[in-house]
């Protein structure tokens, strides 16, 4: 069963927007500005590792939240998701790489079943990557929201959160297409 390249096009689709959402998803996750205060003075933008606030001269002075337990907790609950998603993101990248049709190196053109079962489990694995980015970016929007309505402090979410939500899609997507592309190849 030979595969044309017109069929392995979904895998490498697949493969670079998940390397594009593996790229988005370590921004999100080392950028400081999950939230941003808005209109104030002291602008202050919150991150999952770090805290910062704009001092008098216009710069940026940075604290690591110490203890973890004094960051809000919706930031808190965000560090172990976003981290499983990136190292979901790498493992899923790699399978995909070995189970591809454009990879005739690791498992050989003769095993295309064991090839299409890594792809669909890599597929499955971006994906699973995705759902794990969205779940504590969509929680930390809606905090920001209840946040500001409670406290008084107007609040927005910042651009890690755009981010965050772009790089999921994409590794959804990416997911998607990497199935995809492995369900053509059995096809004529």
């Amino acid at each position: 069963m030979h595969c044309t390249p017109r069929k392995s096009i979904p895998q490498f689709i697949g493969l670079a927007l998940a390397m594009i959402g593996l790229i988005g998803t370590i921004s999100c996750c080392a950028r400081p500005n999950w939230k941003q205060s808005v209109g104030q003075e002291n602008a202050t933008m919150e991150g999952i590792w770090e805290k910062c606030e704009a001092q008098a001269k216009g710069e940026m002075q940075c604290k690591k939240y110490d203890p973890v337990d004094a960051m809000p907790e919706d930031l808190r609950t965000s560090r172990p998701l976003t981290i499983a998603s990136i190292v979901l993101s790498i493992l899923g990248i790699l399978l995909t790489i070995v189970g591809a049709d454009f990879n005739h190196s690791c498992v050989g053109k003769k095993n295309t079943s064991v090839k299409k079962k890594i792809c669909v489990g890599s597929g499955i694995i971006v994906i699973l990557a995705g759902v794990l980015l969205i779940a504590p970016i969509h929680k930390s929007a809606r905090a920001v929201e209840s946040d500001s309505a409670t406290s008084g402090m107007k609040m927005e979410s910042g651009s890690s959160i755009v981010l965050g939500y772009l790089s999921s899609v994409m590794l959804i997507v990416a997911g998607a297409l990497i199935i995809l592309g492995a369900a053509l190849r059995g096809k004529k």
